[in-house]
């Protein structure tokens, strides 16, 4: 599957960037419909909020020198809503608490926070959102309605909200919205990693279908990669992507989150490869007796290169192919001796 969406075509291009294009691109589409301002007014009323009329928005403006909520609504000039944007990559620090102590502090007429992501991530992420204010306020009142879940935080009226991005973007578009370019070039860049699209064939030959697909699994790989991380299976920190085709150097670690002591590996992909295109294998940072070792446990699954290949279901929607991979990662995680 490919997508004629040039926003997409970028995010493809630049893995990592989706949830900033997709945030200016809403941004933008706020701006200039106020049918898309309606929408999203309704849709805060399915969460329990009685929203002020927006009239603004602005993206990335920081806040006590390290708060930078992804959208900021506004209404007169004052700040009425943070909206934060995610496709799979795990909560930071600041998230959600950080952004509902400066709502409380200093912005006293911004009462919501909502969070935008996958459908596929909706229940794990509410579940985290939820653990995470718990641990510094009062969270009651839960409910669901219209694709919308929200949940009251402490007593002065503040809101934490989640939702999807295909039920927001359903909603805009069925607000009488004008349904332009701008707005199908954002749905061409969330529905590719949000909804059950497969990925594009591994066996096309045509030469612009080989760059579009080569851009999509680089945004995958991305995501699978984020997603393995945010689940303590994997540490990126200190290493690249690049190795044979595409991919990405990275440890493994324990439950514990210790690394490796002496070797760490590779997962990506090489179309050019007939078995599976996906495949890892390790590195060694010591002694080749460290790589023999987490080697050993893999024994029956490596090829005469010392590869694992990673099946994936070549018709199974985005979502459900991502947990195969990070699902294999886990496993080979498991099956390895972690050396402290």
């Amino acid at each position: 599957m490919t997508s004629d969406s040039l926003l997409a075509h970028l995010a493809w291009r630049f893995p990592g960037a989706t949830e900033d294009i997709a945030t200016e691109a809403l941004s933008y589409i706020l701006c200039k419909q106020e049918g898309a301002r309606t929408a999203l007014a309704d849709l805060l009323r399915s969460g329990g909020a009685d929203p002020e009329p927006m009239d603004s928005f602005d993206t990335q403006r920081v806040y006590q020198r390290s708060k930078k909520p992804d959208l900021v609504a506004f209404s007169e000039g004052r700040e009425v809503l943070l909206v934060e944007s995610k496709f799979w990559a795990s909560l930071t620090s600041q998230q959600p608490n950080g952004y509902l102590r400066l709502m409380m502090k200093d912005l006293p007429d911004a009462k919501t926070l909502l969070f935008v992501a996958p459908k596929a991530r909706q229940d794990e992420l509410w579940k985290e959102l939820r653990e995470q204010a718990g641990k510094e306020f009062q969270v009651a009142d839960e409910r669901a309605a219209n694709g919308v879940l929200s949940a009251t935080v402490d007593s002065g009226g503040h809101l934490l909200m989640l939702t999807s991005w295909h039920t927001l973007l359903r909603r805009i578009e069925h607000s009488g919205t004008d349904v332009d370019g701008n707005l199908r070039q954002l749905r061409g860049l969330c529905t590719p990693a949000c909804d059950d699209v497969p990925l594009p064939s591994v066996d096309a030959t045509d030469d612009s279908e080989e760059l579009s697909k080569v851009d999509h699994y680089k945004a995958f790989l991305g995501d699978a990669v984020t997603l393995a991380e945010s689940r303590g299976i994997i540490d990126t920190k200190g290493l690249s992507y690049g190795g044979p085709g595409y991919g990405r150097f990275f440890h493994f670690v324990n439950a514990a989150g210790e690394r490796f002591a002496g070797a760490y590996a590779w997962v990506g992909f090489n179309f050019a490869r007939i078995e599976s295109p996906f495949f890892l294998f390790f590195l060694s940072t010591g002694s080749d007796a460290k790589l023999v070792e987490v080697r050993a446990p893999m024994a029956g699954e490596l090829d005469r290169d010392s590869h694992v290949s990673i099946p994936i279901s070549a018709r199974a929607g985005y979502a459900y192919v991502r947990e195969e991979v990070v699902g294999k990662l886990k496993e080979i995680r498991d099956r390895i001796t972690v050396i402290g």
